[in-house]
């Protein structure tokens, strides 16, 4: 996969969710079937090329969002603006 700093291309993104940690800090995890994204509030990511499917790369990239700041609380487009 084409990256560009980290990121996806937006054309292999099947699976875009936002989080928000304890602190308030927002998480943004892509996922499509070459590999998945964990994009942290600082603009940092972590991510990995992998053949999968995008549920199981979901899956990955939510097990690492987790393991990195605990729990996390999926936000919708209202919660986003507010905070």
């Amino acid at each position: 996969m084409n990256r560009f700093f980290g990121m996806m291309p937006c054309s292999e993104i099947e699976i875009e969710k936002r989080y928000a940690d304890s602190d308030g800090s927002k998480v943004t995890i892509q996922a499509g079937c070459h590999g998945w994204t964990v994009i942290w509030a600082d603009g940092g990511s972590n991510y990995n090329d992998e053949d999968d499917t995008a549920k199981k790369n979901f899956d990955k990239a939510y097990l690492l969002a987790t393991d990195m700041v605990g729990d996390i609380k999926e936000v919708t487009g209202r919660e986003i603006c507010e905070g």
